[in-house]
């Protein structure tokens, strides 16, 4: 891809955001004490992602541009093969949550570093490094936590 709409980049960040929503918003059922408010403020900075990225739909210029249901659901697709819920599988420990929102904080991280190239748009290349610079305050955070489910009482 040599450049990517602004629409595009929006809407599949969207995507993604919606992702981490649903799988710490799921997870900290599992959870109790500090890790659940972690999982819980986590699922809250995801949207508060997702509401920067649908603020920026409506300011975007779509014209000559036909986004479809189809595209949507490629993005949606797309987003769930390389976020949150890549693995497919339920996750049944606390630990597993944590490597798991790792792997996938840092896969964001990447995508999202490796859009910035790819738009002109300032507003999307700002977004783009907040975000970059947020998944990755995320991941550390997580890295903290799984540390210490590791370590023996």
């Amino acid at each position: 891809m040599e450049k990517a709409n602004a629409l595009e980049i929006i809407n599949f960040a969207v995507s993604i955001e919606e992702e981490g929503i649903r799988f710490y918003n799921e997870y900290s059922k599992l959870a109790k004490g500090e890790i659940k408010a972690l999982l819980l403020k986590l699922a809250s900075d995801e949207e508060s992602h997702a509401d920067q990225f649908r603020k920026m739909l409506n300011k975007v210029n779509t014209d000559n541009y036909y986004f479809t249901e189809e595209v949507d659901e490629y993005f949606r697709s797309y987003a769930n093969h390389i976020a949150f819920n890549r693995r497919n599988q339920k996750l049944t420990s606390i630990s597993e949550v944590l490597e798991v929102a790792i792997e996938t904080e840092k896969i964001t991280t990447e995508f999202y570093q490796g859009l910035i190239p790819k738009t002109s748009d300032n507003k999307v290349v700002g977004i783009l490094k907040t975000l970059v610079e947020e998944e990755t305050k995320h991941r550390l955070v997580l890295e903290d936590y799984l540390k210490k489910t590791d370590e023996p009482n």
